[in-house]
């Protein structure tokens, strides 16, 4: 592809992994056009060469390479193309202990037969693993997910201010959510500015009701609200604070 561009300057590729209306608005004026499914030709083989490398001794997956050994085939079906399945995958299994209950249970089940819908079941499986069947755990986790979605065009939150912007009826520590955090390391990362999603398919997940479930969504406005709300709270808790100080006699 890259001699082919060179070669060629008046010719514009573009190659993504999500078809946005916007990139095939842009496509659509020319005359000349050409779609190439890339999940239909023979990824499967890179898909392969990145699972024979996690089984090595450098991966994150060598210790348990006895158990990936007879899954590694179904790595490759169930991906379909997606690398972004293959490491949430790997993440998941990494993050929360070599759960391989669960990881078995995946692979034990027929492909969905859409790439988007098989991306869909594996994040519901690591909300629900981080959920651990608690309904506080799970309504924890329906916020952050909001949350992220919330911020995922401006500055990623922090797991502190996470915690501040949970409504009075979420009343938990600190210390669970960043557990609950912790269960969703394979779909979110603790970065140096805050918690921010390992994909652009996990805010579109999230933020999708048809993909991610009535159980899960949370309407936008309402999140939008409660984050001013916790903005608010947060700017007057620091001038009473500051109120305090002042008055205290030296």
């Amino acid at each position: 592809l890259t001699l082919v561009v060179s070669e060629a300057s008046w010719l514009k590729v573009i190659v993504t992994s999500r078809e946005q209306p916007e990139i095939r608005r842009a496509f659509d004026e020319s005359p000349l056009k050409k779609d190439h499914n890339l999940f239909k030709d023979k990824v499967q083989g890179d898909i392969g060469r990145v699972i024979d490398f996690e089984l090595g001794p450098k991966g994150r997956l060598a210790g348990i390479k006895w158990f990936f050994e007879r899954w590694k085939d179904r790595f490759s079906d169930y991906s379909q193309g997606l690398f972004i399945w293959l490491e949430t995958m790997i993440e998941f299994v990494v993050a929360d202990g070599h759960n391989l209950d669960t990881v078995e249970r995946i692979l034990g089940e027929e492909p969905s037969p859409e790439a988007e819908a098989g991306l869909d079941r594996l994040y519901r499986v690591v909300i629900e693993n981080a959920s651990r069947g608690s309904t506080t755990s799970k309504t924890i986790v329906r916020y952050i997910l909001a949350f992220v979605v919330a911020s995922s065009g401006t500055q990623p939150l922090t797991a502190r201010i996470i915690h501040a912007f949970l409504p009075p009826s979420v009343s938990v520590t600190l210390d669970t959510v960043e557990i609950i955090l912790l269960r969703l390391s394979a779909i979110l990362v603790d970065g140096v500015q805050g918690i921010s999603a390992t994909h652009k398919s996990v805010p579109d997940f999230a933020s999708d009701k048809r993909r991610c479930g009535e159980d899960m969504w949370l309407d936008p406005a309402y999140i939008q609200q409660i984050m001013a709300e916790g903005c608010l709270e947060i700017m007057m808790r620091g001038t009473r604070n500051a109120k305090r100080q002042r008055d205290v006699p030296s």
